[in-house]
């Protein structure tokens, strides 16, 4: 990863050609550090850690405890990966 100087934001792309896009910490009217811009979780109906072997519903509350650096959302199941036991669990 390489930032240019004075940018307000930056990317990071990974080897599966996924792409995040975060916020030079301080600037303004930019998504914050750790948001996801290309995998908003609004339009997206499943997430998961790139470091386990389950993902989860965008609305189960596992979902807020994996890192915005490993955090991937999408609309179909993952390769590889299973469904989380008793998803989506909910905080009561």
């Amino acid at each position: 990863m390489e930032v240019v100087p004075n940018a307000k934001k930056y990317t990071v792309s990974y080897h599966d050609h996924a792409v995040d896009e975060y916020a030079v910490a301080g600037e303004a009217g930019v998504p914050a550090p750790g948001t996801n811009t290309n995998n908003d979780i609004s339009d997206k109906k499943l997430a998961w850690s790139k470091l386990s072997n389950v993902y989860h519903y965008a609305d189960c509350d596992v979902v807020k405890l994996i890192k915005p650096a490993n955090i991937v959302f999408g609309d179909t199941p993952p390769a590889g990966k299973t469904l989380h036991k008793d998803c989506p669990k909910k905080s009561q």
